[in-house]
C-alpha cells in the first residue's frame, strides 16, 4: 500500500484529489475524495479505447493503472513536467498572468497545434477546460498542451465511437462551448487581445 504524503497536493478537483507519487517522482496518482469512482474508470474506458482505435496520444496525459493507496484506489498517470523540470501550468494559469507577446505567441501556436490534433485524431473530451489541460514547455521557446482529464464520451450510448460522423459534430460543439467558456472565464487574458 503506498503512504500519500498530503504536503504533495498538485490539485483537487471535484471527485479527485493529485499527489505526487509516493516513489516516482515522474508521476502523479489521482485518489477519489468521495464515493464515486467513475472519474477514475471512465479514464481507463477512454484510454482503453484509444490504444485500440490506434490513436495518437501524444497530447494526452500517460496512465499507468491503479494502485491501493492508504487514501483508497489512486489512479496512476503521467507527471506533466516542462523541459526543466518545473510541474507544468495550466492553460488556467497561464491565462491568469500578465504574458509577453513572446509567450503568447507560443500559446497560440499550440492552442491551435491541440484543436488540430483533437480534430484529426477525433478525441472526445467529456469535459474540456482550462484547469484539465498543461502547457507543457518543451524548451525556452516552445511548447506543447497536455489534456490531463476528461477524455471520453460521456453519453450513455457513446455513437461517437461508432459514427465518425457523429463524432466530428460532438467535437466541433465541445469546441465551441469551451472557446466560449474562455472568453467568459478568461476574457481580460493578454492571449485574446
Amino acid at each position: 500500500m503506498l503512504i500519500i504524503d498530503k504536503s504533495t497536493l498538485l490539485g483537487k478537483g471535484k471527485f479527485r484529489a493529485c499527489y505526487i507519487h509516493p516513489l516516482d517522482s515522474t508521476k502523479c496518482i489521482k485518489v477519489s475524495t468521495t464515493d464515486n469512482h467513475k472519474p477514475s474508470l471512465n479514464d481507463i474506458k477512454a484510454h482503453a479505447y484509444l490504444e485500440k482505435k490506434n490513436k495518437s496520444l501524444a497530447m494526452i496525459a500517460k496512465l499507468y493503472g491503479t494502485e491501493t493507496t492508504d487514501l483508497g484506489e489512486g489512479l496512476v498517470c503521467e507527471l506533466i513536467c516542462d523541459y526543466d523540470g518545473e510541474i507544468s501550468k495550466s492553460f488556467a494559469d497561464c491565462l491568469r498572468t500578465e504574458l509577453e507577446p513572446e509567450f503568447i505567441a507560443q500559446l497560440r501556436k499550440a492552442y491551435i497545434e491541440f484543436k488540430e490534433y483533437i480534430f484529426s485524431e477525433k478525441i472526445i473530451l467529456r469535459d474540456l477546460n482550462a484547469p484539465n489541460l498543461l502547457y507543457r514547455r518543451t524548451s525556452e521557446n516552445e511548447g506543447t498542451f497536455i489534456i490531463i482529464d476528461g477524455i471520453g464520451d460521456s453519453d450513455f450510448i457513446p455513437v461517437s465511437n461508432f459514427l465518425e460522423f457523429w463524432a466530428k459534430i460532438k467535437i466541433e460543439r465541445k469546441w465551441k462551448r469551451f472557446e466560449i467558456y474562455l472568453h467568459k472565464f478568461f476574457g481580460d487574458s493578454m492571449f485574446f487581445r
